[in-house]
């Protein structure tokens, strides 16, 4: 029988999105898939002290090509995905145009995140 493995830092990952039931509904994906999550949260802000090196954010928020720009300029190597539906199209291309590493659609399965995170090796 295969051993469960335990998340460890380096899959830590920060969520930052206006609404519970998303922040809730990524929360469970990610633990699924044995990342812990470090934040969760609306406040931007707030990463600068918990900063996990993966962060999602929602495209959907006023001021997530700021935040993007922001974690991106502070911290190079981070893992920055935002959360965006298949119709924001032009808004990840000015995500990743921004420092964004990614995206991950809306709403996020296991499979969605799993894909996203694929890149990071």
């Amino acid at each position: 029988m295969p051993q469960a493995t335990r998340p460890t830092p380096h899959r830590s990952v920060s969520i930052v999105d206006d609404s519970a039931v998303s922040r809730a509904q990524i929360g469970c994906v990610l633990r699924f898939l044995r990342y812990d999550v470090a934040f969760e949260g609306e406040e931007v802000r707030s990463i600068a002290d918990r900063f996990s090196g993966i962060v999602i954010i929602d495209g959907r928020l006023p001021f997530a090509l700021t935040a993007i720009a922001t974690l991106r300029e502070r911290s190079p190597d981070a893992a920055v995905f935002v959360l965006a539906a298949l119709d924001e199209i032009a808004f990840v291309r000015a995500a990743v145009a921004t420092g964004a590493t990614g995206a991950i659609r809306r709403p996020p399965l296991a499979s969605h995140v799993r894909a996203a995170f694929a890149a990071l090796g």
